[in-house]
């Protein structure tokens, strides 16, 4: 009786995996559709990870994860729900990072102006201050009112999209969406009061 080798210990080692790791083929739908996805979302996702506590160079890190887990799962987002998507792997990417404080309200002080105008000495010291106030009281919530408080009041998702993001059920998403914003207003009062959010 012979015994024939398989056929795989006869591969050259240095070529396995080789098709795991070549890059899969997209179709040029597939290709138009990351580009829109990166094109129209990229802002938001990168704000998300932000307002999520990290700073500048973990939110650029967690942007990019998000959108390679975006490409790697496209036929698994429903078109028409690509920013809800990219918003809760925002999200989740986020949680596994940790951003201090102390260098998230420094970078949140110096982002630059969404305005077309030049604002005067004063306007730009409102802004500066109004940054300040709300990534400390963002700080204040507990993580879990702070991903629903974001996606639904910041990035203007729906209830129902987030409870679909974050496998969570309707109710507990409202529940902690109305916490979250009791939470936020008083943190947000008690440093106008204080002087903090200067």
């Amino acid at each position: 009786m012979t015994i024939e080798p398989d056929p795989q210990s006869l591969e050259d080692p240095t070529r396995r995996g080789e098709a795991a790791s070549r890059p899969t083929q997209r179709s040029a739908h597939d290709e138009a559709r990351l580009v829109e996805m990166l094109r129209s979302h990229h802002a938001a996702v990168w704000r998300t990870a932000l307002r999520m506590g990290l700073n500048v160079a973990q939110a650029d890190d967690a942007t990019q994860q998000t959108f390679i887990t975006a490409a790697a799962r496209l036929h698994d987002i429903r078109p028409g729900a690509e920013r809800a998507f990219l918003l809760g792997t925002a999200v989740r990417i986020s949680k596994h990072h940790h951003g201090t404080a102390a260098s998230r309200h420094e970078l949140l002080i110096g982002l630059p102006d969404a305005v077309q105008d030049t604002p005067c000495a004063d306007e730009l010291l409102e802004l500066k201050q109004a940054r300040v106030l709300l990534g400390r009281a963002l700080d204040a919530l507990p993580e879990k009112m702070r991903e629903v408080f974001v996606l639904f009041e910041l990035e203007g998702l729906t209830l129902s999209e987030i409870s679909e993001l974050l496998a969570e059920p309707l109710g507990t998403v409202a529940s902690r969406l109305r916490r979250g914003r009791e939470h936020f207003f008083r943190a947000a009062e008690a440093l106008r009061q204080t002087g903090e959010g200067k």
